[in-house]
C-alpha cells in the first residue's frame, strides 16, 4: 500500500462516479468512508492552507462557516489529522507564525490531491443536477469526442497497485500492426488529456513505461508480489515530465516568449507545474519552465506558433525551429 514521506499508510482512493473513472476509490455512502460534506471540508481546508498565509485555527472556521459548514473545534482538528493521515497531506502547525502550513516535503502530490478532490466536488455537483431530469441535461455540453475508453481496467489496476501485485497485459502500439504481451510491476494511473495511462516497470528492465489504458486488450492480475523499490524513481521522472513520454536527460530552464493573449492563456492553463510568469510588463511576455522537454511539451508549444518564441536553451530553440520549418514545407510543397 502506497505511503506518504512520513511513512503513514495512504488508503487506495475510491472515486470515479458510474462511467466516471473516478468512482472505485473513495467509497462514498459506505461505512467508515468519507461523506459528500466531509470531502467538501477537506478541499476547502487544503485550499485554504495552501493558498493562504499560514491561517490561524479560528481563521479555518470562519473560512468553512462561510461556506456554509459551521463545525465545531473538536471536528476541526479530526478533519486536519484525516487529511494528514488518510490522504497523505502533512498539514502542520507553525508556532513562529502561529498559523497551519502544509509541509509539502513531507506530502504526496498537493496540486494533484486538490484536482483530484475538485473532480470529486465537480462529480457531486452534476449527480445533483441530473437529479433535477431533463433540465439539467440541456444545459450540460460535453466534448462528444473525447469518450474515455479503458474505464473498466482502473478497478483492477488501483487494487493491483495498491496490493504490489504483478500484472500481465496485451498492449497494442499505435505504431505495431500486432499487440504485444506485457509483464510488469505497476506504480501509478496517470491522466493526460482525456486518456488514461499505466505506468509500470516491465519484467527484466529497470526504467518505467507507459500503456494506454484504451489499448490494454488483456488484463491479469498475478498471484505474485513486488516491492515498490523504483516508486520515489517513478514519481521523480513525472515532476520535470509534459504528458507521458520520458525522455533522456535532466531537467532544463525554458525560457519562452509570448504574446500578451497568450501569456493570459497559459496563467489560467499552465502547462506545467514549474511554470513561471518572469515578465509581464510588455506587449510580450517571458515564461520559463523546468522540464525535461519532450514530445508532448513541443506540442503544447506549438498550440500557440505564431504567438510563441522559443529563447532557450539554444539546442532546444533549434529543434523547436526545425519542427516549424518541418510544418511549413507540408504547405510549401
Amino acid at each position: 500500500m502506497p505511503t506518504s514521506a512520513a511513512g503513514r499508510t495512504v488508503p487506495g482512493l475510491r472515486v470515479f462516479w458510474r462511467d466516471c473513472p473516478f468512482r472505485c476509490y473513495i467509497g462514498l455512502g459506505k461505512p467508515g468512508k468519507p461523506s459528500t460534506i466531509m470531502l467538501k471540508r477537506y478541499l476547502l481546508l487544503t485550499e485554504k492552507i495552501n493558498n493562504d498565509w499560514y491561517p490561524t485555527f479560528g481563521e479555518l472556521q470562519e473560512f468553512l462557516r462561510r461556506h456554509d459548514l459551521d463545525i465545531s473545534g473538536r471536528t476541526l482538528q479530526r478533519d486536519i489529522r484525516h487529511i494528514r493521515n488518510e490522504y497523505g497531506i502533512e498539514i502542520e502547525y507553525d508556532r513562529r507564525h502561529r498559523g497551519y502550513r502544509i509541509n509539502r516535503e513531507k506530502s504526496l502530490d498537493v496540486n494533484g490531491f486538490l484536482r483530484f478532490m475538485g473532480l470529486v466536488r465537480t462529480a457531486d455537483i452534476l449527480t445533483e443536477s441530473l437529479r433535477d431530469g431533463r433540465g439539467a441535461i440541456r444545459n450540460l455540453d460535453f466534448d462528444s469526442v473525447h469518450m474515455f475508453s479503458g474505464k473498466e481496467h482502473i478497478r483492477d489496476l488501483l487494487q493491483a497497485i495498491r496490493d504490489r501485485r504483478i500484472v500481465g497485459i496485451t498492449h497494442q502500439k499505435f505504431d505495431r500492426d500486432e499487440p504485444t504481451n506485457v509483464t510488469l510491476r505497476p506504480y501509478l494511473l496517470r491522466e493526460y488529456q482525456y486518456r488514461w495511462y499505466l505506468v509500470g516497470i516491465p519484467e527484466g528492465e529497470s526504467e518505467p513505461k507507459n500503456y494506454g489504458l484504451d489499448r490494454i486488450h488483456r488484463l491479469d492480475v498475478l498471484p505474485e508480489t513486488f516491492e515498490r523499490t523504483r516508486e520515489a524513481y517513478v514519481r521523480e521522472k513525472f515532476a520535470h515530465t509534459v504528458g507521458v513520454t520520458f525522455s533522456a536527460g535532466d531537467p532544463v530552464a525554458v525560457t519562452v516568449r509570448c504574446t500578451e493573449l497568450t501569456g493570459k492563456y497559459l496563467l489560467s492553463l499552465p502547462i506545467h507545474n514549474s511554470q513561471e510568469i518572469v515578465d509581464r510588463s510588455g506587449e510580450w511576455w517571458t515564461v520559463r519552465y523546468h522540464v525535461v522537454p519532450n514530445f508532448e511539451f513541443e506540442q503544447k508549444l506549438l498550440m500557440h506558433l505564431y504567438q510563441l518564441e522559443v529563447v532557450e536553451p539554444a539546442w532546444f530553440r533549434e529543434a523547436f525551429a526545425r519542427r516549424v520549418r518541418e510544418a511549413a514545407k507540408v504547405y510549401d510543397e
